[in-house]
């Protein structure tokens, strides 16, 4: 994404399709860059847990761990990493 800056909020959300067929084929990753577009530590693309299914409001993870608060106020760029699924919007809350 273009930089965007959040102001409080815990948690990010994404409302996206993975669950599309064949069975298994669909996944979605997302990681916070920051500004110049270098992976944020504990919240880069390749720490990202993997999100499957379909939902309105899937909570993004990075091993394990969904706090997101520590990089409030900071101008971040997101990462959205998918094959074969739809997505819709995402928001920090």
């Amino acid at each position: 994404t273009v930089p965007i800056r959040f102001v409080g909020g815990r948690e990010l959300r994404v409302n996206a399709d993975a669950d599309r067929p064949p069975p298994g084929s669909s996944w979605l990753k997302v990681g916070f860059l920051d500004e110049g577009g270098r992976p944020i530590a504990g919240f880069s693309p390749e720490e990202a847990d993997t999100i499957r299914g379909d939902s309105v409001a899937h909570r993004a993870s990075w091993r394990g761990r969904w706090e997101v608060s520590s990089l409030s106020g900071r101008p971040v760029r997101l990462a959205f990493r998918f094959v074969n699924t739809r997505l819709y919007s995402f928001t920090v809350r």
